[in-house]
This record gives C-alpha cells, structure tokens and sequence, in this order.
C-alpha cells in the first residue's frame, strides 16, 4: 500500500524529470543529504553519478559549502552558513578531535589529534574510511607527519593523500586511494633546489597540489618581490615551479585559495586592508593569471588572515569594529551587494579554509 501511494504521489507530480533534476541540483548537498527519504525516485536521483557530478559543479560556482576555523581553545570547528546568515555546526565522525585536515572536492582527509592516525570523511554523507598511515622502512613506530593534502588526479580518477614525515622531511609521501591491492605509500623526492613552506598547507586545484615557496623570490629590481608557487602534479607527479601575477608583493597581504576548481590568489595592500584583487591561475602551462575581480570590503577585518573568499562573488569577514561576521556579497563587477550578519559561529582566531559540499560517496571511489 506505501509503494503504491508513493507511485500515485510522484505520477500525480506536475514537475517532469528534467526539470526536477535541474531544481534539485542547485540545492545545496547537505539538504539533498535529506531529501533521498522523500521516495525512492528521488533517492535515486540524488544517488545517480552524472547528479552528483552536476551538483559539485554547481556547489564550486555558487559557494555552497562550509567554513573551517580555528577557535580560541585551539580546535578545528565546522560550519555551514545558510542564505539568511545562520551557522550551524557539523559534528565531525565519533566525536574525534582532529588535530589537521585537508579538503578535495567536499571530502576531508582528518588527522586525529591524539595520534597520526588518518581518515578520509564526507561530512555530508557520514561516510568515512581509515588510511593507513606511512611507516618509515627499517622502523615500527608511525612517522610524524605534518602538511596534510588532498588531491584528485582527473585523468585516473583517482584520489591521492599526501604528506611529508618527520624521518624524510625532504620526500613527499603520496598515497592513492582505490588501487585495488596497491594501496601503499610512496616517496617522492622533490627537487633539492625548491624550498616548500611547511608551516602553510597545499591548496588544490585543477588536478595540481600547491605550496608557497619558503620565500617569495626577489625580483631584478630592487625591493621588489614576486610569488613563487611549487606545483605536484597528480596526474604525472612531478614537481615544478609557477610564478604568481607580475606585482610586488613587498607591502601586499595576501591568501591562495581554490574557487571554481582554479587556483586563486586574493591579495590587498598593508595600507588600504580594505581593497581587494582576485587573480585566477586560467593556464597551469603558460602560467596566465587573469584578474579576475577587484572589490572592497566594507569592513577592516579584525582577523589575522583577513577574510575568506567563498566564490567569486562572495566572502566571509570579521568586522574589526564590532567583532561580528558579516557575508559580503559583489556582483561580477566588484559592486558590493548585499552584507548580512552571520549568527552563531564561535570565536575564532583566524580562518583555516572553505570546503564545498559533496555526495561523493565512498563506494565510487573504489570502484573508479
């Protein structure tokens, strides 16, 4: 009797399946989380690759995702933020506290802060599964590790964790998920010459992990100073160098980010904090940066990171004025829009990162 009522109640719908499928995959990954129990057919839908490919295309256009911060009792805390400001707080899996993390397409790679142990984690869907950790040859005992990453190699469609350990702090330790019984750990020498900062985390994008060189490389002029970038490739894995846009960064703060699945550098002047320049990285072979988007904040920021950019469009800041965060949003030509009032996001530090929301689900990732 269910089934049938069920069957009169989607036939009766005067929505046809294209047009379902457009609504539904505009809405953000952890409602649609909830929506697989409204029927069968909509479980379905939701659970269908080509829907969750077409979702995750959207979440990185629109910023339909989570922010990650650090809070005044030194802990990594989770929020989702909704369109009228409200944040709410994701409870990560067993209640675990975790000392590090790394993001790639809405999943995290978790380091438990009690030991070096790593999970992989979709926040949306509960799924989690372990990895093993990299154990130095000739030892027993776990290595350290520090400077987590999380990347997706588009050519194999397969997912790498990476790492560098306290016993080869010169090698980087990659690890693929789903290679049948090659699930094993590999180092990687990189070049003696670069010189990767470990103290600031990969950021992926369009296949590659980025790190910021120890120092930005001096320039021919005198007193000027330009970003260098070090690129793993995850498809060839090979390391090489990119330089960031042609400015001088001598007086400039700035951030790298991942917008749109394109590697981006968000910059602002120690003099005027409030104005802002978005570059995106739109050719990794010729190194062509575009500028994208210049905009200002209608706030100074209070935080140490300044603020975080959500989209192209959107961004999320701490008013140095009165201690509150507000989102903040521009039209393509940088013209502020909107700022509403965020509520119920516990104090923090400083930003850590943005991660979209995901249904990639586990059991794809090993059979891919």
């Amino acid at each position: 009797m269910h089934n049938e009522e069920e069957q009169q109640v989607w036939d009766n719908s005067k929505f046809p399946h294209e047009v379902l499928v457009d609504i539904l995959r505009r809405v953000p990954a952890l409602s649609l989380a909830k929506f697989k129990c409204v029927s069968k057919h909509w479980c379905s839908l939701i659970h269908d690759p080509s829907f969750v490919s077409s979702n995750l295309t959207l979440a990185r256009e629109e910023g339909m995702g989570f922010i990650q911060i650090f809070d005044k009792e030194n802990c990594f805390r989770y929020y989702s933020i909704d369109q009228h400001g409200l944040a709410k707080e994701l409870r990560l899996t067993n209640n675990m506290s975790y000392h590090n993390s790394a993001s790639c397409n809405g999943l995290l790679c978790l380091r438990e802060r009690a030991s070096n142990f790593l999970r992989l984690y979709n926040p949306v869907t509960g799924e989690t599964i372990p990895i093993p950790v990299p154990i130095p040859q000739q030892k027993r005992k776990i290595a350290g590790i520090f400077n987590l990453g999380l990347g997706f190699n588009p050519h194999s469609r397969k997912y790498k964790v990476v790492c560098f350990t306290e016993c080869r702090p010169n090698s980087l330790e990659v690890y693929t998920i789903g290679s049948g019984g090659h699930n094993t750990w590999k180092s990687i020498n990189y070049p003696p010459r670069f010189s990767i900062d470990h103290f600031k985390k990969p950021i992926y994008a369009n296949g590659n992990l980025c790190w910021e060189w120890n120092s930005c490389s001096p320039g021919l002029r005198t007193g000027y100073t330009q970003l260098r970038l070090i690129a793993f490739n995850l498809a060839d894995e090979q390391f090489r160098v990119i330089m960031g846009p042609n400015i001088n960064l001598r007086h400039e703060n700035y951030w790298l980010r991942e917008l749109g699945d394109s590697l981006s550098f968000v910059h602002t002047s120690s003099y005027e904090r409030q104005r802002v320049t978005l570059w995106v990285l739109k050719d990794y072979d010729k190194q062509v940066w575009l500028k994208k988007l210049k905009f200002q904040l209608p706030f100074d920021s209070k935080l140490l990171n300044g603020f975080i950019a959500i989209s192209n469009n959107k961004t999320l800041i701490k008013s140095y004025d009165d201690g509150c965060y507000y989102l903040c949003h521009y039209d393509n030509q940088g013209q502020l829009l909107e700022v509403i009032e965020v509520k119920e996001l516990a104090p923090t530090n400083y930003y850590v990162g943005y991660h979209i929301q995901s249904l990639i689900s586990f059991g794809s990732i090993r059979e891919s």
